[in-house]
C-alpha cells in the first residue's frame, strides 16, 4: 500500500493539479503508476465533415477498474496541457503515467479542449462519467468560439501495462448545423425569426462511451434570430438520438396570419460530428395539408373529439405584426355519430342541407374564445374559433339546429402539451412536456408481468398519463368535473342543477344541466360502455371526454396504489400533507421523484364542490348506479370506491 501511495504522489506532481477522487479502487493494492505509450488518435476527427481545428491543446484523463458502470474511479482525474504542442495528427504520441496491472482491464477515458485545468469532476465511478455533462442553453455553449476548438472525447478498454501500448481514438462531441434561408417576393411572406429547436440541453464529456439511445435527455431551443432573406446559420448542438431536433423559421402573411416552417435536422437522430447542410426557400406560403413542415397558425386543424387541447400563444410568444387571435377549426361529425349511428333519429341528423348555427355556452375566462363561424350549412363545415393570445381557461361551444343543441364540444386553452412525443425510460415515471409532465405508474397494468392478467393490459404498455384532472391549468390541479358517462364537463359551481334523473338524449341536448338523481342522474338509454370500454383494446366510446390519443382510464391503471391501504406518512408510497398542501402524492415503486405525482382535493357531491376528498373516475362501471374511482383523503385511500354516477368527479386522461 505504501509503494501504491508513492507512485500516486508522481501522478499528481507530473501534471496540472485536478480534482482528487474522493474514493479508490478498492483493489488499489493490485495496482502501480507507471508511463504508458498513449496514442492520442485523431483520425476519428478526420474522418468528420467539421471543418473547424481538430487539434487536441488539452485533455482531461480518468482511468477506471473495470469496464462495468460500477467500475471505479483510479487516482485522481488528470489534466494534461498540450497547448505549447498540439496533438494534430502527425506527432500524437505520449507517455503518461496510469496505473498499471499485470491482468485487470481498465477503461481510459480522455476528454479535450475542455480548456479548464480547475474543473471539479464528480466521476467516482464510470457510470458517473458517462453522465458526466455540460449544460447547453445555445449554441456558443458547445464549442471556443476564439480558438475555434471543439470538445472531444476518447476511450480505451484495455489491460494497462508498465511500458505497454494504449491507442485512444477521439470524436467531436458536438454538430454543426448550416442553414441557408432565401425568401422570394412571390411569396408574399415578411420572414420574422430563425432558431432551432429541440436541441439537447447537455452534452456528455464521454458520450462516445454511451450506446446509441442512451443520451435521452432535457432539450432546449436556441434564442431565436431575425430571420433575413440571402443569410446562412450556423449552430452547434450536442448528439440527440431522439430525432427531434428542427430548424424553425417564423413568417406571417400580409394579413398578419402567423406561419411556422419545420424542418427536422435528422429523424434518425443528430449525431457528433457531423455537418448537416439544410436550406428553405419561400416562393409561396405552403400548404399544411400537403406539407407536415408547414404550420399555420391562422387556423389549425383539430382532429375528431369532444375535448381540444389548444395553446393560446403562438410557440415563441407574440410577434410584431403577427395576429393576437390564434384561430383554430374543428370538425362536427361527431353530431351524426350520435343521432345518426347510435340513436338513429333521422329527424335530429345533419344533412347537406341542414342549417346550423355555433354557440359559446359557456367560458370560465371574458373574451377567451370567440366565434369565427356562427353558422353554416350540412356536415363538412367546420367550427371555426379563435382563442385570446396568452389567455387560459375552459369553455363549452354548442351547435344548434333550430335553436336545439345537438352536440358540445370543450375547449382546454393551456400551454400544456401532453402531445409531445416522449420515449419511455426503464424505472422512469415523470417526463418533462411543454407546460408540465407526463407520468407513468407501477403495478401490473404498466409493466409487464408472467400471469394471465398481463394479456388483458398489454396495451397500456409504454403508456402514459397526464399529470392534472382535464381542463385544469397547473400539475396536479383538479380541472373541471364530469358525472359518470357524461361527456361535458362541470365547473366548482354548476348553474342548472335539478334534483331529478334525466335521459342518455337529454344530456346531449342539455349539457349545462347537472342531474342530481337518486345514486344515478340517468333515467334510461344507459350503457355500462357508456364512456370507453374497461377493456383497454377496445375503441373509445363517443361520450370519452378526453381529447383525441387519450381516454378515461380503466381502474386498474392505480393497481399499485393500493400498496398500502392508508395514507403514509413518508417520503414513499402515498402522502397526504406535503408543505402544508393538502393532496395525495404518489411515489411509484417507493420511488422518490423530483415531483411526486400530485392529485389535488375535489369533487362534486349533490352539485356542490367538496375539498376534503380526492375523487378521479375510471372508465368502469359497477351495478346500475356507480362507477368506479379512486378516492384518498387525509384518512386513507379507497382504490375501487363505488362512487354515485351523480357525483361530479375529476378525470385525468390516460394514452390510448
Amino acid at each position: 500500500m505504501n509503494r501504491f501511495w508513492k507512485y500516486m504522489l508522481v501522478v499528481l506532481l507530473a501534471f496540472l493539479p485536478g480534482c482528487v477522487a474522493e474514493d479508490l479502487y478498492e483493489q488499489t493494492q493490485m495496482y502501480e503508476a507507471a508511463d504508458v505509450h498513449v496514442e492520442l488518435s485523431t483520425k476519428a476527427v478526420a474522418d468528420a465533415d467539421l471543418s473547424e481545428s481538430k487539434s487536441i491543446k488539452d485533455i482531461w484523463l480518468f482511468q477506471f477498474g473495470g469496464t462495468s458502470d460500477a467500475a471505479k474511479l483510479l487516482g485522481s482525474p488528470v489534466y494534461i496541457d498540450y497547448s505549447s504542442d498540439p496533438v494534430d495528427g502527425t506527432d500524437n504520441t505520449r507517455y503518461v503515467s496510469l496505473i498499471t496491472s499485470s491482468s485487470e482491464v481498465s477503461t481510459v477515458v480522455a476528454v479535450a479542449n475542455t480548456h479548464d485545468p480547475q474543473k471539479m469532476w464528480s466521476v467516482a465511478t464510470l457510470g458517473l462519467m458517462k453522465q458526466a455533462a455540460a449544460s447547453v442553453s445555445a449554441s456558443d455553449d458547445n464549442w471556443n468560439q476564439e480558438s475555434k476548438d471543439l470538445v472531444m472525447s476518447g476511450f480505451a478498454q484495455d489491460i494497462v501495462k508498465a511500458d505497454g501500448q494504449l491507442k485512444i481514438d477521439f470524436q467531436i462531441n458536438v454538430a454543426k448545423v448550416v442553414f441557408d434561408l432565401t425568401n422570394t417576393s412571390a411569396s408574399g411572406m415578411t420572414l420574422r425569426t430563425v432558431s432551432l429547436c429541440n436541441a439537447a440541453s447537455q452534452s456528455r464529456y464521454a458520450q462516445s462511451l454511451v450506446p446509441v439511445g442512451g443520451l435521452q435527455t432535457e432539450y432546449v431551443d436556441y434564442a431565436e434570430e431575425p430571420a433575413v432573406s440571402g443569410s446562412t446559420y450556423y449552430w452547434y448542438v450536442p448528439r440527440n438520438d431522439m430525432g427531434n431536433t428542427k430548424v424553425r423559421v417564423f413568417a406571417t402573411n400580409a394579413e398578419g396570419v402567423a406561419y411556422h416552417y419545420e424542418l427536422p435536422v435528422d429523424r434518425n437522430g443528430v449525431k457528433a460530428g457531423h455537418v448537416y447542410n439544410m436550406s428553405l426557400t419561400l416562393e409561396e406560403p405552403g400548404n399544411p395539408d400537403m406539407d407536415e413542415t408547414v404550420i399555420i397558425y391562422g387556423e389549425q386543424s383539430l382532429d375528431n373529439a369532444n375535448c381540444f387541447i389548444v395553446c393560446p400563444y403562438p410557440e415563441g410568444g407574440l410577434i410584431e405584426g403577427v395576429t393576437t387571435q390564434r384561430r383554430f377549426s374543428f370538425p362536427i361529425t361527431q353530431v351524426n355519430r350520435y343521432w345518426d349511428e347510435v340513436k338513429h333519429d333521422a329527424s335530429r341528423k345533419i344533412t347537406p342541407s341542414t342549417q346550423w348555427t355555433a354557440e359559446v355556452l359557456w367560458q370560465d375566462v371574458d373574451g377567451l374564445v370567440s366565434l369565427v363561424t356562427t353558422s353554416g350549412k350540412g356536415l363538412n363545415q367546420r367550427v371555426v374559433f379563435s382563442v385570446k393570445n396568452g389567455t387560459y381557461g375552459n369553455a363549452v361551444i354548442a351547435l344548434k339546429v333550430n335553436g336545439a343543441i345537438l352536440w358540445s364540444w370543450h375547449i382546454w386553452a393551456t400551454d400544456y402539451n401532453p402531445d409531445q412525443e416522449v420515449v419511455k425510460q426503464d424505472k422512469k415515471y415523470s417526463y418533462n412536456v411543454p407546460g408540465g409532465y407526463l407520468h407513468r405508474y407501477a403495478g401490473s397494468f404498466w409493466e409487464p408481468s408472467a400471469n394471465g392478467y398481463d394479456a388483458y393490459v398489454a396495451t397500456y404498455r409504454d403508456k402514459f398519463i397526464m399529470d392534472r384532472g382535464l381542463g385544469a391549468m397547473v400539475t396536479g390541479g383538479c380541472g373541471l368535473f364530469y358525472q359518470w358517462g357524461r361527456k361535458d364537463p362541470f365547473t366548482k359551481t354548476p348553474t342548472d342543477i335539478i334534483n331529478d334523473k334525466i335521459s342518455m338524449e337529454l344530456s346531449v341536448l342539455s349539457p349545462m344541466k347537472y342531474a342530481n338523481g337518486d345514486h344515478n342522474w340517468c333515467t334510461v338509454g344507459f350503457s355500462f360502455n357508456q364512456w370507453n370500454s374497461p377493456y383497454p383494446t377496445e375503441e373509445k366510446s363517443i361520450f370519452d371526454p378526453c381529447p383525441a390519443g387519450w381516454k378515461v382510464p380503466d381502474q386498474y391503471v392505480w393497481d399499485n396504489f393500493k400498496k398500502g391501504e392508508t395514507i403514509l406518512s413518508s417520503s414513499r408510497g402515498l402522502d397526504w400533507t406535503v408543505g402544508g398542501v393538502n393532496g395525495l402524492r404518489y411515489w411509484p415503486l417507493g420511488i422518490v421523484m423530483q415531483e411526486p405525482v400530485l392529485y389535488m382535493p375535489g369533487f362534486l357531491l349533490n352539485g356542490v364542490f367538496n375539498n376534503v376528498y380526492v375523487r378521479v373516475w375510471s372508465c368502469a362501471s359497477v351495478d346500475g348506479w356507480a362507477g368506479y374511482s379512486i378516492s384518498g383523503s387525509s384518512t386513507g385511500y379507497t382504490q375501487f370506491k363505488q362512487s354515485d354516477r351523480k357525483d361530479g368527479n375529476q378525470v385525468r386522461c390516460v394514452k390510448e
